[in-house]
Order: structure tokens, then sequence, then C-alpha cells
């Protein structure tokens, strides 16, 4: 599980290393209910199911900056592994069009910045030669 509340209401997420980087864990619905915050999340983040993965270098820290402006408390726990994690097999992070819509109507986002976001689609790999 990748988000728990506990007794003093204080957000618990567990944090995966590996040797060459990072992720926070946290629940899609968490990161769509922080509003623009998801519009920041870039596709160097990773999603499966209801859990996305964000990278440590800035987007977890937009996260963890939201809540805190947010007013919520969290408390985090490192996972390490010596190899290479799964996550990073994983799908790149990007929101739907259904996402799209509603955080656009619930924090009034302008079209402009919505066009520039990654859409989640399939991953395809056609016509991409050495060196591209």
């Amino acid at each position: 599980m990748t988000m728990l509340k506990n007794a003093n209401n204080t957000t618990n997420f567990n944090f995966y290393t590996d040797p060459g980087h990072g992720w926070l864990a946290v629940k899609r619905d968490d990161l769509l209910n922080l509003g623009l915050t998801a519009l920041a999340i870039s596709p160097c983040s990773y999603q499966r199911g209801g859990t996305v993965y964000l990278e440590e270098d800035c987007d977890a820290g937009e996260f963890l900056t939201a809540l805190k402006q947010a007013g919520k408390q969290y408390h985090i726990t490192e996972k390490s592994s010596d190899r290479s994690s799964p996550i990073r097999n994983y799908s790149c992070f990007g929101l739907t069009e259904a996402e799209l819509k509603t955080l656009k109507a619930s924090t009034q986002a302008s079209w402009q910045q919505v066009d520039l976001l990654p859409i989640e689609k399939p991953i395809t790999y056609a016509n991409q030669g050495a060196g591209q």
C-alpha cells in the first residue's frame, strides 16, 4: 500500500530507491485531488494501476510542496534495493483526457496549459532508429 493515514492524521508514503534513482509512491486519486499539482508531473514519473511513482528530482518535491501548502502532514518510509527497480519498467505518467477535463473544470486551468501536457497513450517504438 502506498499511502496510509494513522491516528494523528499523518499520511505515510513509501519512497522506493534503487542504485540509480528513487520514486515516491502516491495514490493517483491523492495526486489528482491536489489539482494543478497533477498538471506539473512529468512523464519522467511512472504509473501502474492506481499508483503513481513520482521521480525524486522534481515531481516528488512538487507533490510534497503541495501537500504542505494544503496543511497536510506526512511521513516517508524508504524502501531500498541494491538491484534495478521494476518501477523503471512501468508506464510513463500521463493524465487521461477525462482527468484533464476534470482538472480544468475544478481548477479553471486554461486549455493552453492543458494542451501542453502528456496524455496517457500506449507507447510505440515503431520507426525509431539508432540515435533517435
